[in-house]
């Protein structure tokens, strides 16, 4: 087993990048010595990605891949022909890195049932190449933005489970500030299904947390579920509509931006930047039953 594991390891080249390296069992299932402190909380770009591609890094992601297993995507490689195509590819999957032009493969739609519930939940299954990506970006992204996030978060997080998240929701409820309402919105986020999702959504949501602390609400998020405590029925709806209104300014910020540098472009040119906003904007909220915003919102941006 050892011998088959080293020779796994050699689709793995030496990496010239120094400076990166740790310990193998940090939280994140990699390892990193990237810190988020309050001086260098977002450390350039290229330096991340240096840390993502160097060797000891990737032979943990390698190895958590591989034990992971999971289904082949859309080009149907396998997790046992990951070493082979790394051996013949990964110089050139390095460099695209490093500069910045490499490109994913699309995932492979397939669903699977909600457990004891009826339906299914739609997964996206990314190559085993993107896999080891996104596994190698995780474990050095992990520790640079999980020591921000809010306490109210506890979903896919280190440290944290599902188990606290429950009780500190009965911590809000027994305080008395939940009498007659719950709201409980649900929100689609980033695709489920690569290693990299859960740290995207929870990035995704950090700003809506910390506008909920700053407002200083009670609530309590796992994943894409969050739930707010509230004095009556009649706050909860008020809460509602008031963090609706948080997430509608935050998509027409972005727009306006895109409108102020569209100045003299053409038609063509401005509808291709929007078409990406606009597309994530209704994948995230496409389960939502808020038609009548939505209806609002086309009509603002028309």
């Amino acid at each position: 087993m050892a011998k088959e594991r080293q020779s796994s390891m050699a689709g793995i080249p030496e990496s010239t990048v120094g400076g990166y390296g740790g310990n193998p069992e940090s939280s994140a299932g990699g390892v990193s010595n990237v810190t988020a402190t309050e001086e260098h909380s977002r450390p350039e770009t290229e330096h991340l990605m240096e840390a993502v591609v160097e060797r000891e890094n990737m032979v943990a992601a390698y190895k958590r891949i591989v034990s992971n297993r999971g289904s082949a995507g859309i080009d149907e490689m396998s997790v046992e022909d990951l070493a082979a195509h790394l051996r013949e590819h990964w110089p050139g999957i390095k460099k695209q890195l490093l500069q910045g032009t490499y490109e994913p493969q699309p995932v492979r739609g397939v669903e699977i049932p909600k457990p004891g519930k009826k339906g299914t939940r739609r997964l996206g299954i990314p190559t085993v190449v993107d896999r080891l990506i996104e596994q190698a970006m995780l474990q050095v992204l992990h520790p640079v933005f999980d020591p921000g996030f809010s306490e109210s978060s506890y979903g896919f997080r280190p440290g944290r489970s599902a188990h606290q998240a429950v009780l500190k929701e009965r911590e809000h409820a027994q305080a008395g500030v939940m009498e007659q309402g719950l709201v409980s919105p649900r929100r689609e986020g980033t695709p489920q299904g690569g290693p990299l999702s859960p740290l995207l959504s929870n990035i995704m949501l950090d700003d809506l947390d910390k506008e909920l602390e700053r407002r200083g609400h009670r609530f309590c998020r796992y994943a894409d579920d969050s739930n707010f405590y509230v004095q009556s029925q009649r706050a909860g709806k008020r809460v509602l509509a008031s963090i609706t209104e948080f997430l509608t300014k935050r998509l027409k910020g972005k727009l306006r931006q895109i409108f102020r540098m569209a100045r003299g472009w053409s038609m063509a040119r401005t509808t291709e930047h929007l078409k990406p906003i606009l597309r994530g904007w209704g994948n995230y909220l496409k389960l939502s039953e808020v038609k009548a915003a939505f209806e609002q919102l086309k009509q603002w941006l028309r």
